[in-house]
């Protein structure tokens, strides 16, 4: 997996560092209160969609428990009033709890805070679904052009999309492939990455762009994808549908790499990330269907050498022995042939 630019990197080592920070802070907590005794965690799960009139009666509730050496799960069974209890539990130091619900097919989950969970009710909320594509929008777009290739002519690249379900209803794709959430890529894209934390999703690629299956519930959801994409020339126009609209779209690269001119008229500035300077550009609104475009200026070239190392990287296995000897041979004859002019004259 390609892992573009200083930005990205930085911000994987900040994740790192917080989940530690609460990993260190659970196992205190767990060993001020003990491994003997047994506690009990309990809670309420509700319909977020307005539907009062849906019993919630026998919903399987699971409370997982995952850390080093550690994996099992609870299942506990929802009362009339939607009510789950888990008794007797051997909290462990070290060990990850969260609690998952599947209502109509769609699976919710949430981590458990200990500190909190063992005196305070954990409320689950789940909703009704709907296949109306129309419910789903981008609220914004960021889109960072992080690193440049200049031996392979390729640009990686770091987008942020933020989908946003403005219903009171979960998103579940139908049966029609276009119904899943789509995003899309520039021509030739390679190394496609996704990070999400919606539940059960998995990703396909195509021709122009990727799409993922999972459901998504009300609220806003962040999407990181990162990839790269060829170049041929110093410029390259790069064009980005507007699927789903956008609210903001924001775009940021590094001009020491090279120039960058969007289509629409917007201010750029300077922001500091890391040890590298970017421009930043911010677009207003884009309605569904639209398209943004951005021109690559200045793009470096790939050396002779290089053009020719791609070159043969792209030539099956079977054939590299024949193109090396025609090679050497449009070197070599060239060169005996005025050489024996040269002596015959």
């Amino acid at each position: 997996m390609h892992v573009p630019g200083l930005w990205y990197v930085r911000l994987v080592m900040c994740y790192l560092v917080g989940v530690v920070g609460v990993l260190f802070i659970s196992i205190l907590f767990l060993e001020q209160i003990g491994g003997d005794g047994s506690y009990s965690i309990e809670g309420h799960v509700r319909n977020g969609s307005d539907n009062t009139g849906r019993i919630l009666s026998g919903i399987e509730v699971t409370l997982h428990e995952v850390g080093l050496g550690t994996e099992g799960s609870t299942v506990a069974l929802t009362d009339e009033g939607g009510h789950y209890r888990f008794d007797n539990l051997q909290l462990l130091p070290g060990v990850a709890y969260g609690i998952s619900v599947e209502y109509e097919g769609v699976m919710y989950g949430q981590d458990v805070e200990l500190e909190t969970a063992l005196d305070d009710p954990v409320e689950m909320t789940v909703f009704d679904v709907t296949d109306e594509i129309d419910v789903i929008s981008f609220d914004s777009i960021s889109v960072l052009f992080a690193e440049v290739d200049a031996r392979s002519q390729t640009v990686s690249v770091l987008e942020s999309v933020v989908v946003e379900n403005q219903s009171d209803k979960t998103y579940v794709p139908g049966r029609d492939p276009m119904s899943i959430v789509r995003f899309s890529l520039p021509p030739g894209a390679t190394d496609l990455s996704v990070s999400t934390d919606l539940l059960r999703t998995d990703v396909f690629q195509v021709d122009v762009g990727f799409g993922i299956t999972s459901s998504v519930p009300p609220g806003k959801h962040e999407i990181l994808y990162s990839y790269s994409f060829p170049y041929e020339d110093t410029s390259y126009r790069f064009e980005k549908r507007m699927i789903y609209g956008a609210d903001n779209l924001r775009v940021m690269w590094d001009s020491d790499l090279f120039d960058l001119v969007l289509q629409s008229q917007s201010n750029s500035e300077s922001v500091e990330l890391g040890s590298r300077s970017y421009e930043l550009s911010e677009i207003g609104a884009l309605d569904r269907g639209a398209q943004a475009e951005f021109n690559l200026l200045n793009l470096p070239e790939a050396s002779t050498s290089d053009r020719f190392g791609n070159y043969l990287s792209t030539l099956p296995v079977q054939y590299l022995p024949p193109a090396v000897v025609a090679i050497v041979l449009l070197g070599v004859v060239p060169v005996i042939i005025f050489a024996r002019r040269r002596k015959a004259g």
